[in-house]
């Protein structure tokens, strides 16, 4: 694997972003935020993996004619057939579908799903020797002070769950 094609673009350089959508009032922004950053980060995988940088494109370049589109879905199914972990698959499709669901209906992030993202996550944090508890994200935006949230807290919100279930993801592509 490619790590600088990796690393050089990856979302979690574009802390800007991250932070916007982890402080947007509006929840589908910030499910849809999230989820346009784990889709860049399972590209930058692919393109990695076949040391292709712009195998889907130069993102420099709004009109770049050789762009490679093809949906969620098939790249996620792409990243499986290029060795991606089948835990971390099942993850991602789970953040999929709570996307879809929550953007096509309307509804609030639905908690079969998040349950079901977060048994994932104990399943391969286990498989590390660790525990999901030792799981967190931190932004530390300039202005303001830091936000930290970690899956030990017991006070966190269907939308704080999310966010540290797709971070989670995005950071497990990055490995």
């Amino acid at each position: 694997m490619n790590y600088d094609i990796l690393f050089k673009s990856s979302p979690l350089n574009e802390y800007p972003k991250i932070f916007k959508a982890v402080q947007s009032d509006d929840l589908i922004g910030t499910v849809l935020r999230l989820h346009l950053l784990l889709e860049r980060t399972l590209e930058l995988r692919i393109c990695a993996i076949c040391n292709q940088e712009n195998l889907f494109g130069n993102k420099s370049k709004n009109n770049d004619k050789n762009r490679f589109f093809i949906s969620f879905d098939a790249k996620v199914k792409m990243a499986l057939a290029l060795g991606l972990d089948n835990k971390l698959f099942n993850l991602i499709q789970k953040i999929n579908t709570i996307r879809n669901i929550f953007a096509h209906q309307n509804e609030t992030i639905p908690s079969k799903h998040i349950e079901g993202s977060i048994e994932i996550i104990k399943n391969i944090q286990a498989e590390k020797n660790k525990t999901i508890d030792d799981y967190g994200v931190q932004l530390n935006p300039d202005d303001i002070d830091p936000i930290i949230m970690k899956f030990s807290d017991e006070n966190l919100t269907k939308k704080d769950l999310f966010i540290l279930i797709t971070m989670y993801a995005i950071e497990q592509l990055h490995k």
